[in-house]
């Protein structure tokens, strides 16, 4: 487990400042990997062919990483998306955390219309998957080590007219 390289669908896409503001805000330690392992890929495949079907999404490739938050780290309030590039629709988060409890914290705190905010919490095996495009959210902060996986599923990119950037779409 080590800093994320900056390479994929990642770091690299992020404009300089945006990038200083991301390594900011993520205390946590990161593994990167396109997918993850071979059930993880089927499932996530799986969830992208629904997706597309039901929603008409489009979604075509995913990335992943593996995540450790350790005690009193959390994560500003944000979207999963970058600046000019809206070609990362589907978030997800599935919990590792076999030992968790209540008052352990590191709830995931997602936004919702009219600014209702929903907590998570971190059980094991817990999924969510929501539209990170649109969706603001936060992790609040943790007391003991919190693991888990997360997933971003893609559409493809749209080049505006200038041949720069993926503008638009929703």
């Amino acid at each position: 487990v080590g800093e994320a390289p900056a390479q994929g669908h990642g770091v690299d896409r992020l404009h300089l400042q945006d990038a200083a503001e991301h390594r900011q805000q993520r205390p946590q330690r990161v593994a990167f990997g396109r997918g993850g392992e071979r059930g993880a890929r089927c499932h996530l495949d799986a969830l992208r062919v629904a997706c597309n079907r039901s929603l008409m999404t489009g979604l075509v490739e995913y990335e992943g990483h593996y995540a450790l938050y350790p005690p009193g780290a959390s994560y500003a309030r944000h979207r999963d998306c970058f600046r000019d590039d809206d070609t990362r629709v589907l978030s997800c988060v599935l919990y590792l955390n076999d030992d968790w409890r209540r008052d352990d914290g590191g709830a995931l705190r997602l936004y919702v219309e009219g600014g209702r905010a929903i907590d998570v919490w971190p059980e094991a095996g817990t999924l969510v998957a929501f539209l990170g495009v649109f969706a603001q959210f936060m992790y609040l902060k943790t007391a003991a080590p919190e693991s888990l996986h997360l997933d971003w599923l893609f559409r493809v990119a749209r080049i505006t007219e200038d041949g720069v950037g993926t503008q638009g779409g929703y």
